[in-house]
């Protein structure tokens, strides 16, 4: 059960967001305040109250970084969309609980449980979440434009991950117990993080599976930083990464690690020919991965198949998870236009959800899934496109990191929900497309006035 410091935790962390935003300027103050909360604030525990939405860390996260913004900062303009195709994308990805409502009023029975109707009032819920998940991509458009702005991105991402490896390493070597210590509670399954005769570290992220994929996503970065950096901070950065790497590997979580090798491989393919098109590949390919799969061109046995060579105790934990994908997808398929909503209706006894394609499309349909798809496609088209025009090597070498972060993230949410736990990828997702924008040379009405707010280069 959480105890007080859980409760205080949530509802005191906007004095500290609040700070943030007075002391430093904008981009920095985001930065802070959307990596502490996200690295220190209680997982998967919200304060319930009558009539609103739960809040949790993500929604506190996304509430004091948009009043720091708009009241401390007066920038409010920087949620402001100017493409008129990103407008429509994000606002019919806010609005698509509404669609399932109709469709889905009666009772509906997973197993021997039955599981309510999905009325209005959830619809109105779950759409204030996914406003705020739209602000979380539109905060990262508007703030991250220049080099210095990608660097410092990288920087707070690397630095974070690095600082998150001694408690990472204490619970390798002792069990997860720092949130349970702190807050008086484990946010997930115990058992599930242990691992071959030892344990994967949670510390405050929540699941372990989850915290060796931010492990991931940070050494990437510290890789972009020492690839693009002089000698003196090139040496600084390996460090970083041989222990981001080390904490990695120790952490026995497969998949983080082979993703973190395929960005690797990618990135130095891409900067042999220059091209962002690789990356761009790779996220149609996740794309297609749905698509095949209803036209029973099915490829995840076959990589079951590989796997077993090296681990048949992973293979078999994938074959698990693979039975589970296809239930949930013919499940899916009884109502394959708007899904069956929200509260679980999407569920199928004894499945477990663990991919973030198939969570989608179960509750929200193909048109929720094709939205998530088409807001994911859009940065990285943009950033296909921009990397060839660069004539700089260190902004076209960290741009083909940034673009390959968000390939491998999103290949990542065939298996997990890595996306859907920790919503400042989406805030990495937007400032790609941000990146792209400036380089191109777009500056429309909101970019010209936060360029010229003082405020915003204090």
């Amino acid at each position: 059960m959480p105890n007080n410091l859980a409760y205080a935790a949530i509802i005191c962390w906007p004095l500290f967001s609040i700070y943030f935003f007075y002391r430093f300027k904008l981009l920095l103050a985001v930065l802070l305040s959307a990596f502490i909360a996200t690295l220190i604030l209680p997982a998967a525990f919200g304060i319930n109250l009558p009539g609103i939405p739960k809040i949790d860390r993500e929604a506190i996260m996304v509430l004091t970084l948009i009043f720091g913004t708009c009241a401390i900062k007066k920038q409010s303009e920087i949620f402001v969309v100017e493409s008129r195709l990103l407008f429509v994308l994000l606002s019919l990805y806010v609005i698509v609980p509404l669609f399932s409502v109709p469709t889905n009023l009666e009772l509906t029975r997973a197993g021997a449980e039955y599981i309510q109707g999905y009325d209005l009032y959830s619809a109105v819920s779950d759409c204030f979440k996914r406003l705020l998940i739209a602000a979380m991509f539109v905060l990262g458009l508007n703030t991250v434009r220049t080099l210095e702005d990608q660097v410092l991105l990288f920087k707070a991402l690397a630095v974070s991950g690095a600082i998150y490896c001694l408690p990472s390493l204490l619970e390798v070597r002792l069990s997860p117990f720092i949130h349970q210590t702190v807050y008086g509670f484990f946010p997930s399954s115990f058992a599930q993080q242990v691992r071959y005769g030892g344990f994967r570290p949670t510390v405050f992220i929540g699941h372990g599976l989850v915290l060796a994929t931010f492990l991931s996503v940070a050494t990437s970065a510290a890789f972009g930083l020492m690839i693009t950096s002089d000698r003196k901070e090139r040496n600084f950065w390996l460090c970083a990464i041989i222990v981001l790497l080390f904490t990695l590997i120790v952490s026995k979580s497969a998949g983080p690690i082979i993703i973190f090798i395929l960005l690797c491989v990618g990135v130095l393919v891409s900067r042999v020919l220059w091209t962002g098109k690789l990356a761009l590949f790779l996220t149609l390919f996740v794309c297609l991965y749905p698509v095949l799969m209803y036209f029973d061109f099915y490829i995840g046995r076959w990589v079951a198949e590989q796997v077993e060579f090296i681990d048949y105790t992973r293979a078999r934990s994938l074959e698990t998870r693979l039975d589970n994908e296809s239930r949930l997808f013919e499940r899916a398929m009884e109502k394959p236009i708007f899904g069956w909503g929200g509260w679980g209706r999407s569920r199928v006894a004894n499945a477990i959800s663990d991919g973030y394609w198939i969570l989608q499309l179960g509750q929200w349909g193909w048109l929720g899934l094709s939205l998530f798809f088409a807001i994911v496609l859009y940065p990285m088209t943009l950033a296909s496109k921009t990397i060839s025009r660069l004539v700089s090597k260190r902004s076209k070498s960290l741009l083909i990191v940034h673009a390959w972060i968000i390939g491998v993230l999103f290949l990542d949410q065939i298996p997990n929900t890595s996306m859907a736990n920790l919503w400042i990828y989406w805030f990495v997702l937007g400032a790609l497309g941000g990146r792209c924008l400036h380089i191109s040379g777009y500056t429309g009405e909101v970019q010209k006035m936060i360029s010229s707010s003082v405020q915003y280069r204090r």
